[in-house]
């Protein structure tokens, strides 16, 4: 499967019932899977289907009736900025494909790269790890592993080796440190990385003519971004090629 021409593809049901579009994929923590996509309805409204769901993907995405309340997996890195493990720029995602095996592909300066999904972590941005270097553990595991680190023994049922704990019922020397300290920032609201990368996208200068599977154009060289550009490039599937083959505005 290769998410480049899923993205924009019509939702069918087996009988030929229209679902919607495709306007996302979501992938499994470690992208070695495609886990759920999100659909946009004839009345613009999203609903997400389980990847079990989908039975082919040719002209169309053929699949079952079945909604999802919540995506399942991480949002794909598409149009993420893509670095090294140790900080260097190495352009931005461009792709999935699961065949032969899952991989990444990123785009710079025109030019395109591939790595194993395995080797690739993505969050706010997607970080590549070459063979040799240790992964970090996905951040699902890692809260996992957090959350079952055994607490400390109890003895005649008080806590081992204790701090005092003063009338607050704070340990004290944490009680003193909280109150000289300014109370922490409020954590700022998540991001849709998709709505984030479409949004983005508008004004950009499209480096070359992108085509759709017939030939015709889709986005011309030369031309701004609009958001009739980027009904057409979704419509035809070419969302994330329009995005590789963009600049971004002077």
């Amino acid at each position: 499967m290769q998410l480049s021409l899923l993205i924009g593809k019509k939702v069918l049901t087996p009988q030929g019932e229209g679902q919607g579009y495709v306007k996302g994929a979501y992938l499994t923590r470690e992208m070695d899977a495609l886990s759920s996509l999100c659909i946009v309805d004839g009345e613009e409204e999203e609903f997400f289907l389980p990847a079990r769901a989908i039975l082919s993907v040719k002209d169309a995405v053929i699949a079952a009736k079945r909604r999802l309340h919540a995506p399942t997996g991480i949002p794909a890195p598409i149009g993420l900025a893509a670095f090294s493990h140790t900080g260097e720029a190495m352009g931005s995602v461009c792709d999935w494909r699961d065949d032969p095996i899952p991989t990444i592909f990123l785009v710079k300066d025109g030019a395109e790269i591939s790595f194993p999904a395995k080797r690739v972590r993505a969050m706010e941005s997607a970080v590549v790890y070459p063979e040799g270097v240790p992964m970090p553990a996905p951040a699902a595991k890692k809260a996992q592993k957090e959350k079952g680190t055994p607490k400390p023994k109890e003895k005649n049922g008080a806590m081992s080796e204790a701090p005092m704990q003063n009338d607050g019922g704070m340990p004290e020397e944490e009680g003193v440190k909280a109150q000289n300290e300014p109370p922490m920032p409020a954590a700022p609201p998540k991001t849709d990385v998709r709505d984030m990368v479409h949004r983005d996208l508008l004004g950009r200068r499209v480096r070359r003519t992108v085509f759709d599977d017939l030939g015709v154009p889709v986005a011309k060289a030369g031309e701004p971004v609009t958001p009739a550009v980027l009904a057409r490039a979704r419509r035809s599937g070419r969302l994330v090629t329009l995005a590789a083959n963009t600049l971004l505005p002077e």
